[in-house]
């Protein structure tokens, strides 16, 4: 579950927006450690992430009824934009568990991407890179660093009736191995994921967004998930 503040700018004579999302997390692990069965449950706080996205090309910048004229003469049309997401290391975390909800580290995550608009559909492609900083208290005193991990994902989005959208979505990932004391720790990772969310108005500025998420290892190491989201939603 989430809470998320959006806010849309006009910078220049372009698009721009800046978000916020607060995680809330219930969260399940079950495995070998040290070869014995092994689980955990961890409920609380996860990391904080804000992020700042501007439009390179499309729309010009107005307000909700220019967008709605500009849309309505030009039915079809692709945007190119760039963002960036930074994740804030305020989530619930004990450094003597293995396990947690935060990460106790920044994340800084570059991206761009296009839009494809026609009609009531759109298609969405980005790329992305996901940086690390350091975890200079990790389990059993260690220091914990992690290599970028490269991303790619897909959308598709249908609009729907009295501002509700349907989506589903497709992503890859790669990279990401983990130092222990500066000593690569063999963890490369590769995974797959699909999923598909559900949005909808339940008042005039805000909604609420219900997703199903799998992610899918293609790694002897790693985790395969299903993650199940209710995000709380405010714009401005």
């Amino acid at each position: 579950m989430a809470v998320s503040f959006a806010q849309p700018l006009k910078i220049g004579d372009r698009f721009g927006s800046i978000s916020l999302l607060v995680p809330f997390s219930a969260a399940d692990w079950s495995g070998l450690l040290s070869g014995e069965p092994a689980e955990v449950n961890r409920t609380g706080f996860a990391d904080p992430r804000v992020r700042a996205s501007v439009l390179l090309t499309g729309p010009p910048a107005g307000n909700a009824l220019e967008l709605q004229q500009y849309r309505l003469e030009n039915p079809t049309y692709t945007t190119f934009g760039v963002s960036l997401a930074i994740t804030v290391p305020l989530g619930e975390y004990f450094e003597d568990k293995l396990l947690n909800l935060g990460n106790n580290r920044f994340v800084f995550r570059p991206q761009v991407g296009m839009v494809h608009y026609w009609g009531s559909w759109s298609f969405e492609l980005t790329s992305s890179v996901f940086l690390y900083t350091r975890n200079p208290d990790f389990f059993n005193n260690a220091e914990r660093d992690q290599r970028p991990t490269f991303a790619v994902q897909s959308h598709l989005v249908k609009q729907l009736q009295g501002g509700a959208w349907l989506s589903l979505s497709t992503g890859y990932g790669l990279g990401g191995e983990s130092l222990i004391n500066r000593q690569p720790n063999g963890d490369f990772r590769s995974n797959f994921l699909v999923a598909a969310s559900y949005s909808f108005l339940i008042a005039k500025r805000q909604g609420l967004k219900l997703a199903y998420i799998r992610s899918e290892t293609l790694q002897d190491i790693g985790s395969s998930t299903n993650n199940y989201n209710l995000s709380w939603f405010i714009s401005f």
